[in-house]
């Protein structure tokens, strides 16, 4: 069994020392998927924000009428947040909290 699992990491290895070739695909592929997490619009009552910040589905949301489907505010812009994102917003609503209780 061991000797399976080494070969199959040698494998690995082998295949990741090599140099592939990015075809004009890929980049624009990369650039399509970076455009779509960047710029990403959800209907605004999608989502709901809990006390640390981070945005969950919101189960109530049972879709968008007919008439709202074509204003622009019924959309809001989403990105997932990344977790140095959520630890700075936390920081500095922590810190908010310990500056009113003049604990700092």
């Amino acid at each position: 069994m061991t000797s399976v699992v080494t070969s199959l990491a040698l494998e690995i290895i082998k295949k990741g020392n090599v140099r592939s070739k990015l075809t004009e695909l890929d980049r624009l592929g990369y650039i399509v998927r970076k455009i779509d997490h960047e710029c990403a619009l959800v209907p605004y009552p999608s989502k709901k924000s809990t006390l640390t910040g981070e945005l969950i589905n919101y189960h109530g949301f049972a879709g968008l009428k007919p008439e709202e489907l074509s204003k622009l505010e019924s959309y809001r812009h989403y990105r997932e947040s990344s977790e140095e994102t959520r630890l700075r917003i936390y920081g500095r609503s922590l810190l908010h909290q310990l500056r009113a209780t003049k604990r700092l």
